[in-house]
């Protein structure tokens, strides 16, 4: 890391930058880490559902992906984040995903979105604290 003159004019808003983007590198990071882990986690019968998840910024996805079958889920990139106020969506619109969420299949426990959040959370958690 580049030293920073605290004293200058400018090394605050230096600081800020740094922070800005490497909170927006681990925002990034956190949310493929939790499309990667809800992808794998849809249970898989055509593959649709896996492959329907959808990363956007500042606007969820309407996509609807149509039926057909598909191959095992590659979890899509992050679009870029440019800044923390950003909000990253990762959206489903498939019309029975919620079902899945609720139990309806025996490939995955119900609520397994929110069991990959809490995945991505713990991880995001342990790492911070590394930081500290």
């Amino acid at each position: 890391m580049p030293q920073i003159d605290l004293n200058s004019p400018d090394g605050a808003d230096k600081i800020a930058k740094i922070l800005e983007r490497r909170t927006t590198e681990l925002m990034r990071m956190a949310a493929f880490e939790f499309n990667r882990q809800v992808a794998i986690s849809t249970p898989r019968k055509t593959g649709r559902a896996g492959n329907a998840w959808m990363p956007t910024v500042n606007a969820p996805s309407d996509e609807v992906l149509p039926e057909g079958n598909y191959p095992t889920p590659v979890p899509r990139d992050i679009p870029p984040v440019k800044s923390v106020s950003d909000v990253i969506y990762i959206t489903n619109n498939v019309p029975y995903i919620g079902k899945l969420n609720d139990g309806y299949s025996k490939q995955a426990p119900a609520r397994f979105v929110e069991l990959a959040a809490a995945r991505v959370q713990a991880a995001i958690g342990k790492l911070l604290r590394k930081i500290k």
